[in-house]
């Protein structure tokens, strides 16, 4: 599956989930499920997902593993999601909520497309059915003859101006989920809830020097480069670990986000399973969390901190805070050098002008639940969370390459310090 392809199937978080359980298993990977026994063997290839949201892929090297090499992204991205609908004589529109901080000027006067998972009963109880709307919607802008001040005043209350238009109001209730019915097959009256969003419409682009365009590069260009890394790489004397949250755009406060359980869970049971120490295990560990990094913009340069910039197709950036928002510290830092050095990957640096404090991500989060040596990568793009952002092709490439050199290798301690151990050698 080519990048384009996966940014094309990844609408929401559970078309993602569902396009990596179909790359996994292409690739023999066992499914478990968290209210069964965990039967795993060494050697064996294993994902388990939760809530249809979230998923954690590991592969079991043949011996005895000496720790846990993991690596983070997560699958959601800012968008617009769906409540109901309002009528007023003349239009139907979609009640809508912001999801995520939303960039809300790029939303408006583009084709929009509604997507996620609909709940329906039937005569087993219930189940989720993935949707996709094949028309578009439109949430239009007031015109500057009207709002003198467009250019420098944008009117984007979610409660009044960013509901799109979904169709006429011909006086008929429940338009929009008598039109979901239709396009699923099911009974309206069987549709019993549904977690729906709006998403720019538009294929992924590849234009100028390498540059890619596309809705979600935040973070499923992260998610595209680990995952490529951890089906190539070799066997290593660690479990290799992928992990691919929901909720990092809202704060991973979900019971299957990066705040939860669900990571320290699987890897206790992975532990139960083969009769680990799990103490032992995490104390020979190693977390990467990627999410992308803000490139700068050539419009506004002064925005950075000169000193720890990042552009794209310039490698991986290796993301820095004093708040610690970001897990990077000078080990774990001198570590991702090391591996980006063997695998032949440029390094960049990202940190935050020092009077403009910017967000953290889902390392620190998940430190809370799994406490391991953890550093903070990224990609850099622009436009981040716009509709549609802008990236760097080589960079996923550069992430892959990596990914594939640490899932190959284990972290082993040494009297002198740290070493990436790959079978007979360290780097």
């Amino acid at each position: 599956m080519t990048l384009s392809e996966f940014l094309e199937k990844g609408s929401t978080v559970y078309h993602v989930t569902a396009a990596l359980q179909e790359v996994l298993r292409a690739e023999g990977f066992v499914q478990l499920r968290e209210e069964d026994a965990y039967k795993v063997t060494l050697g064996g290839k294993y994902f388990v997902t939760r809530a249809d949201a979230s998923l954690i892929a590991f592969k079991i090297p043949t011996d005895t593993p000496i720790g846990f090499q993991m690596a983070a992204a997560h699958g959601d991205s800012p968008a617009l999601f769906v409540t109901g609908e309002k009528h007023d004589g003349h239009y139907v529109r979609l009640s809508v909520e912001r999801y995520g901080g939303t960039h809300s000027a790029t939303w408006f006067d583009r084709p929009l497309k509604i997507a996620g998972r609909v709940f329906v009963k039937d005569e087993e109880g219930v189940r989720s059915v993935l949707y996709e709307s094949p028309s578009p919607v439109y949430i239009p802008t007031v015109a500057p003859h009207q709002n003198r001040e467009a250019e420098t005043k944008l009117l984007s209350n979610p409660a009044v101006d960013l509901l799109p238009v979904f169709c006429k109001d011909n006086g008929e209730k429940d338009v929009f989920k008598k039109t979901v019915a239709g396009h699923i097959g099911v009974n309206v009256n069987d549709i019993l809830s549904f977690d729906l969003y709006l998403n720019a419409m538009e294929k992924p682009t590849l234009w100028g020097d390498d540059f890619i365009s596309a809705p979600h590069l935040d973070d499923l260009a992260c998610v595209y480069g680990l995952l490529g890394g951890f089906l190539k790489a070799d066997p290593s004397e660690a479990v290799s670990v992928l992990s691919v949250f929901h909720g990092e755009e809202v704060g991973s406060a979900l019971s299957e986000g990066a705040n939860s359980t669900f990571l320290a869970d699987t890897l206790f049971r992975v532990c139960e399973a083969l009769r680990l120490s799990y103490e032992e295990m995490l104390a020979r560990s190693f977390m990467i969390s990627a999410d992308n990094a803000h490139a700068v913009h050539p419009a506004h340069p002064e925005l950075y901190d000169a000193q720890a910039a990042c552009y794209l197709n310039d490698g991986i950036v290796i993301k820095h805070t004093a708040s610690r928002r970001y897990t990077t510290n000078a080990f774990t830092d001198a570590m991702i050098r090391i591996l980006c050095n063997v695998a032949g990957v440029p390094v960049q640096e990202y940190r935050n002008r020092a009077d403009l404090p910017g967000g953290g991500t889902l390392g620190s989060i998940s430190a809370k639940h799994v406490s391991v040596p953890s550093v903070d990568i990224g990609l850099a793009q622009l436009a981040m969370h716009s509709a549609c952002e802008t990236g760097g092709v080589k960079d996923v490439e550069y992430l892959s390459k990596m990914a594939e050199c640490y899932y190959s290798r284990s972290l082993a301690y040494t009297d002198k310090g740290a070493a990436w151990k790959d079978g007979e050698n360290q780097a």
